[in-house]
């Protein structure tokens, strides 16, 4: 987002917003306040800082950030120091799990890792391996580990824990 001299907080709220009501088609966001950080530099638009009114805004606003690639314009969240450096340090496992094909995020300082299951969905249309067995997630966060079974209530199973 440009940056006007002299630009105000309401006056970025208001750049916010329009922008989510935009790019992310979502309209009616409350905003409490959106302001810039960091010190001004002709090279570079500093970043925004905004807190929602409401959770389910900030959380519907950040599972759609996926709209704005191609559009230099990321969302990401303000999270403290101490915070970022447990990340950091998280890092390279992240980022090994995802070159082994698994689906590896954050939430908040854990790092989640799932095993992508091997299933025919479109084929066998209810998500159950070829096999026809339930699909199983391998879960792995912040270094333990433990696997779990869906069992598809569609075929009759119940659920349990493996």
């Amino acid at each position: 987002m440009e940056e006007q001299e002299g630009e105000s907080w309401e006056q970025t709220c208001v750049k916010v917003k329009k922008l989510i009501e935009e790019k992310l088609q979502w309209p009616d966001i409350q905003l409490e306040r959106a302001h810039r950080v960091g010190l001004r530099n002709n090279q570079r638009c500093r970043p925004v800082i905004a807190r929602f009114t409401k959770f389910a805004d900030r959380e519907a606003v950040m599972r759609n950030d996926t709209k704005l690639r191609g559009t230099r314009i990321f969302i990401n969240e303000d999270l403290c120091a101490a915070s970022q450096s447990v990340r950091k340090a998280q890092l390279p496992l992240l980022k090994q799990a995802r070159s082994e094909g698994k689906t590896a995020y954050f939430r908040h300082t854990k790092l989640i890792i799932k095993k992508k299951p091997r299933c025919v969905a479109g084929i066998l249309g209810v998500g159950t391996s070829v096999r026809g067995e339930a699909s199983a997630s391998d879960h792995r966060v912040a270094g333990f580990r433990w696997t779990t079974r869906r069992l598809l209530p569609t075929l009759g199973w119940q659920a349990s824990a493996m």
